[in-house]
């Protein structure tokens, strides 16, 4: 029975794995736009979790200067003006769910000081033409979006 239980789940979690997704609603960038951010990480905080993070004390000011292009800020001064919030917000519905793809997709399974440059450069590196075809096509399994 248990075996039969596993076969039955492992058939749909395949089937499942191999539909096709239509995102009516989505917050995604032009791909020209996204690959000329020089913000790495720090250009993900136009959403959600950066109101995780307002609402965690983060002062305005500082996400503005946070996610701010061409400032003179440099990843770790970036990292230094989220750090003390985002303890409060990584487990939130949207701190989890940006944890996890960003550790499926630039292989980064903690966001912290000691890894923030290197995600930051990842980023950087893998954002050219066609990245969202590998995103949200191969990845995501996202037919139209």
């Amino acid at each position: 029975m248990a075996t039969e239980t596993a076969a039955w789940r492992q058939d749909l979690a395949e089937t499942v794995a191999d539909i096709l997704i239509v995102d009516t609603h989505e917050h995604i960038p032009d791909e020209t736009v996204a690959c000329a951010d020089t913000l790495g990480f720090f250009g993900l905080f136009e959403h959600y979790v950066s109101s995780d993070l307002v609402s965690a004390g983060m002062p305005r000011a500082s996400l503005e200067a946070m996610r701010t292009p061409g400032n003179g800020l440099s990843d770790l001064e970036r990292w230094t003006l989220m750090e003390p919030w985002w303890p409060h917000v990584r487990n939130t519905g949207y701190g989890a769910a940006m944890r996890e793809y960003l550790s499926d997709l630039f292989g980064v399974a903690e966001i912290s000081r000691d890894t923030v440059e290197d995600l930051c450069g990842r980023m950087r590196a893998e954002r050219k033409p066609g990245w969202f075809h590998t995103v949200l096509r191969e990845k995501a399994r996202i037919d139209k979006a």
